[in-house]
């Protein structure tokens, strides 16, 4: 439903009042409440949400029953008893308490609480009060939009606050994500943090941003009333209005968003905007990721900070392939959205967006190759598992999709569901007929025999725990009888395929327990 059909029977002035209330609730909620030990902060902080809620509630007519401010003595009480009271086994239970208690004192002020029923329908209410202000948080930033919507200027504002807005978290995640795979590029980042921290402190950040969510809750809890009366009035007063059939088509299609040729213009070109600002911002963190790769993890150059450059090539594998399959769906993403948006009338920003796409595809190619090289060096150091010869193939794979993405940027006319679907199936197909435990085995014997294992000893526990397919490799012990791992490689044909010879049934005949059981046959006769 369009805004202004919901807010027919609020005027500027009520409007004026509810937005005082909500930022001067966001200011103050993480002044009064936001401390380590709460004390007499919530106690003021009540005063001056009831001083507050009386100026917003007078002379209002959606408030006919102002005895519902009695309620706000007992959520006095509760506060104070924060002031009063150090015992902290009831905290949390106030809390809950006061959120109740708002929500039935709202009610019973528009008369909604419906408590003389003879039924428990006023308590599922209150309950559905408690919850109702979340919907309502886009509200006041809809009358900021309504009151410029006739400039373009403060449209475009509006887009690019939004990108910042949308970029805020990206960045932060994506940090957070390169930092824990880099030990370099977290220290640099924690100096280039370190040097703001005087100015910006982390914590407010936190205490800002979560008075500012209370301070919308509670616009949303007094909003509440007046848009119940509005879903009521809008009708009528919109029946009155039409005077014409033309004038209705006209409003619907306002109401539906259904705007001229120009308008969804502006709106796609508005997109374009959002994806562009929140593209650069995470391209330019890669980008500095991607001069720390180059300057220290590929070139081979000292390592900074007294980290060895085994601990600096060791870290960050999966971090940075979770990362590499989040961009490429985002890439993915963004190229559908701008395929439906691409006209004329924003080629521009449609082209910078596939510059975009282009240049960040590239910079996972950068995070697929380091993926890789640190898993090499890690192999090299420890030797093989299975999870990391499964990863290892699923490089590969990703860097296929990664070319067919590449295409799809430059010509997204084909069924890329349909490559990635069969691709999967590839990729599922080569990692059953591999034989893995054989590589394995053969990797791992083959580095211990060589001196190349930087490990003391081999890992027998997961070596002896492999599969009939790495017999062959492990009977290369037998073979050994000085080798400290004789008896224990005895042990694990004994253990495993011994009992092999007692299978009669051809049903259970297996090549690789068949192999084994030769080899058990052959050493130990």
């Amino acid at each position: 439903m369009n805004i202004q059909m919901k807010v027919i029977m609020m005027n500027s002035l009520t409007k004026t009042k509810l937005l005082i209330y909500s930022i001067i609730s966001a200011i103050s909620f993480p002044i009064f409440i936001m401390v380590q030990n709460l004390g007499i902060g919530i106690a003021l902080f009540s005063i001056l949400q009831f001083t507050m809620i009386y100026y917003l509630t007078k002379n209002e007519q959606v408030f006919k029953n102002k005895k519902g401010l009695l309620l706000f003595l007992p959520i006095f009480m509760l506060c104070l008893s924060f002031f009063t009271s150090d015992m902290f086994i009831f905290r949390f239970t106030n809390f809950i308490a006061i959120f109740v208690l708002y929500s039935a004192m709202v009610l019973m002020l528009s008369n909604d609480l419906n408590f003389r029923n003879k039924d428990y329908s006023f308590l599922a209410n209150i309950i559905k009060t408690i919850f109702t202000p979340l919907c309502f948080f886009s509200i006041p930033f809809k009358w900021l939009s309504e009151k410029s919507k006739n400039n373009p200027n403060r449209k475009l504002a509006l887009k690019v606050l939004l990108g910042i807005v949308i970029s805020i978290p990206c960045i932060t995640f994506l940090i957070f994500m390169l930092s824990s795979a880099d030990i370099i590029f977290s220290e640099k980042t924690s100096q280039i943090l370190n040097s703001f921290s005087n100015k910006l402190n982390p914590t407010t950040i936190i205490k800002i941003i979560i008075g500012f969510l209370a301070g919308l809750y509670l616009f949303g809890l007094f909003y509440n009333p007046f848009d119940k009366l509005n879903r009521k009035e809008a009708p009528k007063k919109l029946c009155e209005n039409f005077t014409s059939e033309q004038n209705k088509i006209n409003e619907l299609k306002n109401i539906m968003g259904m705007n001229d040729e120009v308008s969804s213009k502006d709106i796609n070109k508005g997109d374009f905007i959002v994806i562009n600002i929140v593209l650069t911002s995470v391209l330019i963190v890669y980008t500095l990721f991607t001069f720390v790769q180059f300057k220290y993890l590929f070139s081979g150059k000292a390592i900074p900070y007294g980290f060895t450059y085994a601990e600096y090539a060791r870290r960050g594998f999966f971090e940075l392939l979770f990362l590499s399959i989040i961009n490429i769906g985002l890439i993915y993403i963004i190229t559908v959205i701008s395929k439906f948006k691409d006209t004329l009338s924003h080629k521009n920003g449609f082209i910078l967006s596939k510059g975009f796409l282009f240049y960040l595809c590239t910079i996972t190619v950068v995070l697929l190759i380091s993926s890789y090289y640190r898993m090499h060096l890690y192999n090299s150091a420890y030797g093989l598992t299975r999870l990391r010869i499964l990863v290892l193939i699923f490089l590969v794979f990703e860097a296929a999709a990664l070319i067919v993405l590449f295409y799809y940027i430059y010509k997204p006319n084909f069924n890329i569901i349909f490559v990635y679907t069969f691709m999967c199936l590839i990729f599922y197909l080569t990692v059953n007929l591999a034989n893995i435990d054989y590589f394995i085995a053969k990797n791992n014997i083959d580095m211990y025999y060589e001196g190349n294992h930087e490990a003391k000893d081999l890992d027998t526990d997961y070596l002896f725990s492999l599969s009939a397919d790495a017999a062959p490799q492990i009977a290369r012990f037998l073979d050994d009888t000085n080798s400290k791992y004789y008896i224990e490689a005895k042990y694990y044909f004994e253990r495993n395929f011994e009992e092999c010879n007692e299978l009669s049934n051809w049903q259970s005949f297996n090549l690789s327990r068949k192999r084994a059981n030769d080899i058990l046959f052959n050493k130990t006769n």
